[in-house]
Parts: structure tokens; C-alpha cells; sequence
């Protein structure tokens, strides 16, 4: 990307350089934050546009720009989710896992695994990143699922069909947990320790629990069935506004 702008600086200077934040931005995302050492060396668009105001606001917090180069635009990738109504979930422990497309989520995925392995009542569906395959990985698990029976790979194309039949999602890092949300399903973040957060939710607590290793993951999922309806509709309220003010719809 860098040295394509370089390219075009040098070769046609006359060209406008737009840059577009296509999804989210976790703390982890270093790359996405110009330090004040970087001002005037990293090759640079002539303007960014994000998804909505707070990825700008976050961008602007950790990162040292000038006035106006960040400017608020929409979400593209995600207009499908203003054609998708809120449904009531029957907390039937359809739990859905959804890995990001990098090889560090091993560790969320056997520990979920061994937290659910035994415990019937509930059935876990592992979507996989298309980056990351499961056949890629599944040598390096703790556990082999093909013997585990309420354990099963996902078979959907559209990652919709996943989140119509789930009452909890559980992530890590992915764009998931902003898509559950906003239909109204409660997600549970895997704590990996890191010093920076792959939370994309790192602002927002709303609908939303975290888990690390030493927790016990059936205890959280009792605890999301058995919340009250009126603090379930209070803070599915406010989660779907951090996501409205997430990603802008397309106008």
C-alpha cells in the first residue's frame, strides 16, 4: 500500500490518494496509529475515510494526524445488516465460535472446546475464517471434534445463516462480534492476555462478557441466559448504538 502511494507521489502527483478503513480497529492494530516520528516520512493518502465515527475517534485517539485528514463515511461490507431485524432468541445453546483468519486462535478454540466438550445441553458451532481453514489447523488441536458429538464445523456460506441460529457468539478479534450484536445476540470475548487488545469492543461493555483461560465458560452462558429481560433490552439498546455509530449505513 505504502509503496503504491510512493508510486503514484513520484509518477503522478496531480492524483488524489483516498484511503479507506474498511473495518474494524482494535488497539492491536499499531499499524493504523501515525506516531508523531512517523509525521512527514510515512507515505500517506491525501485523506482516510472510515466505516463511521468511532473508528475515526479511535484512530484520532491513538494516532497523531492532522485536522481533517480522517473523515467519517460507511460501512460497505456490512449494509446487509440494516436489512436484518432483531429476532428473539429461545436460549436453545446454539453457541457459535468465530475464529479470526490468523493461526493465534488456536488457543481460544481448545479452550472452548474443552469447556463445552462435556456438556451436551449446549452445541458449539465453529465458523472458520476463509483464510483459516479448519483442515489447516485441526492437527494442532488439543482435541480431535470428529468424536466430540455436539461439536460440528460450519457448512454455511453466509455467515447470516450462522448468526440466525445462535443465541451467543463468542470471539476473539473478528468483525463477528459487532454483526451479533447489532441482531441482538449477546457475545463473549476470549481474553488471550495480550498487552494490546484484538477486541474490537474494547469501548463498549454492553451485551458483552469476557472470558479468559482460568474462567469457567459454562458459568458466563448461564449467566447471559439468566439475565432479566428489561437488562437485556437496556444494554441491546445501547449496544446498537455503539454499532450505528460504528458503521454509518450507505446513503
Amino acid at each position: 500500500e505504502r509503496m503504491c502511494i510512493m508510486a503514484l507521489r513520484k509518477y503522478s502527483p496531480d492524483t488524489d490518494i483516498i484511503g479507506y478503513q474498511h473495518t474494524i480497529v482494535s488497539q492491536a492494530m499499531a499499524n493504523m496509529f501515525l506516531s508523531q516520528y512517523e509525521n512527514g516520512i510515512l507515505p500517506l493518502p491525501d485523506k482516510v475515510l472510515t466505516v463511521g465515527s468511532i473508528p475515526k475517534k479511535i484512530m484520532e485517539n491513538y494516532g497523531t494526524y492532522k485536522n481533517g485528514f480522517i473523515e467519517e463515511s460507511c460501512g460497505l461490507r456490512f449494509e446487509y445488516l440494516y436489512k436484518n431485524e432483531i429476532t428473539e432468541k429461545n436460549n436453545q445453546g446454539n453457541i457459535l465460535l468465530a475464529p479470526e483468519g490468523v493461526s493465534q486462535v488456536k488457543a481460544m478454540i481448545n479452550y472452548v472446546i474443552n469447556q463445552l466438550m462435556l456438556h451436551p445441553k449446549y452445541h458449539l458451532t465453529i465458523r472458520m475464517h476463509p483464510l483459516l481453514p479448519f483442515d489447516s489447523i485441526k492437527h494442532n488441536l488439543d482435541y480431535n471434534i470428529d468424536t466430540i458429538k455436539n461439536i460440528t464445523i460450519s457448512r454455511h456460506k453466509s455467515l447470516l445463516e450462522d448468526l440466525k441460529m445462535a443465541d451467543i457468539v463468542i470471539y476473539r478479534g473478528s468483525t463477528v462480534c459487532l454483526e451479533a450484536l447489532y441482531m441482538g445476540i449477546p457475545v463473549i470475548h476470549f481474553d488471550d492476555g495480550s498487552f494490546l487488545s484484538e477486541d474490537p469492543l474494547f469501548l463498549s461493555k454492553s451485551l458483552k462478557w469476557t472470558v479468559s483461560k482460568s474462567d469457567k465458560l459454562t458459568d458466563v452462558i448461564e449467566s447471559i441466559y439468566n439475565l432479566d429481560n428489561a437488562s437485556k433490552i437496556e444494554q441491546l439498546k445501547k449496544a446498537r448504538a455503539y454499532i450505528n455509530n460504528y458503521f454509518h449505513p450507505i446513503t
